[in-house]
């Protein structure tokens, strides 16, 4: 299972693209439409990635566990884990200061990261979709090929062990370099 929380460039999806009339977009052309798209949150009950996407680089970059990234343990996220427990709430921080995108995860006073999203250089090549404007985003599904977030902490072919609800709630959108009350 993957929960995620993401923005896409608003203004690239003027048009329906072939998913059913919605005018969804994202960088791997999931509806027949590219734009830019930050991956607030990836994530299941054993893996966390957050993932910043130029309109055309599906791979993009981005950090977290799982996937092929270790900016934190397994023992730090997942169930009973010592920093994030997925069994209750947490939060996720997401911050755009310096140039630089980072993210932190908190819950109950304890927390991971910051942990760096994309470089300076990443985030320039993002600034004319900055400018323009995201819509926000939240999906939730399961597929049989998400190695490019389960692989490491969860097993590809039992998806369900990763997770079957997800609650997304207290979205706040904040300005200035201090984490959102």
């Amino acid at each position: 299972m993957r929960a995620a929380l993401q923005s896409t460039s608003a203004v690239a999806a003027t048009a329906p693209g072939n998913c059913g009339g919605d005018f969804y977009c994202d960088a791997n052309q999931v509806c027949g439409v590219h734009c830019a798209e930050i991956d607030l949150m990836e994530a299941n009950v054993h893996a966390f990635k957050a993932v910043a996407h130029t309109s055309r680089d599906g791979d993009g970059v981005g950090n977290g566990l799982g996937g092929g990234s270790r900016a934190f343990s397994s023992a730090e996220y997942g169930p009973g884990a010592s920093k994030i427990d997925t069994r209750r709430p947490f939060r996720v921080h997401t911050s755009f200061a310096d140039g630089r995108m980072g993210t932190t995860l908190e819950q109950e006073g304890r927390t991971i990261g910051p942990f760096a999203m994309a470089p300076p250089s990443y985030v320039r090549r993002l600034a004319a979709a900055f400018a323009s404007g995201f819509a926000i985003v939240a999906s939730y599904w399961s597929s049989d090929d998400m190695w490019w977030l389960s692989r490491g902490p969860c097993a590809v072919e039992d998806q369900d062990r990763c997770g079957t609800t997800v609650r997304f709630s207290d979205i706040a959108l904040c300005t200035g370099d201090v984490l959102c009350p």
